[in-house]
C-alpha cells in the first residue's frame, strides 16, 4: 500500500479507516451486529526505509494493517456464557502436603 504501490488512499475519505491505538478489545460491527472483536493494528517498515503507512505511526491512516477475532467461531460459548448454561469451573483442590506451614508460605515445599 501507500509507497509499495505509488498510491496514498482509495478516495473514500473518512470512511478509509482502520483500527487505532486503544481500540483493542471493542467491536467491529456490521449492520449493527458485532462481528468482530479488535485485536491490532500495525504498519510495515522494511530495512530499506519504506513503509506500507503514508504516516510515521499507528494512527489509523491508509496502509496499517489491522486484525480481529472473528465472533462467529467463538457464538456458542458466548451464547452459553450469556444464558447462564455454562457451569463456573471451580477451583482445584490443593495437593496435600507434609511441608510445615512457614516453608509453605514462603513457596519453599
Amino acid at each position: 500500500m501507500a509507497s509499495f504501490f505509488g498510491i496514498n488512499e482509495l478516495g473514500l475519505g473518512t470512511n478509509e479507516v482502520s483500527s487505532a491505538p486503544g481500540d483493542s478489545g471493542g467491536p467491529t460491527i456490521i449492520d449493527n451486529t458485532v462481528v468482530g472483536i479488535t485485536s491490532y493494528g500495525i504498519s510495515l517498515n522494511l530495512r530499506d526505509g519504506s513503509t506500507s503507512d503514508v504516516t510515521p505511526g499507528i494512527d489509523s491512516s491508509f496502509g496499517e494493517f489491522s486484525g480481529d477475532t472473528n465472533v462467529a467461531k467463538y457464538a456458542s460459548f458466548i451464547d452459553s456464557v450469556t444464558s447462564g448454561t455454562t457451569e463456573p469451573t471451580p477451583d482445584p483442590e490443593p495437593e496435600p502436603t507434609n511441608c510445615p506451614p512457614g516453608l509453605a508460605k514462603k513457596g519453599l515445599c
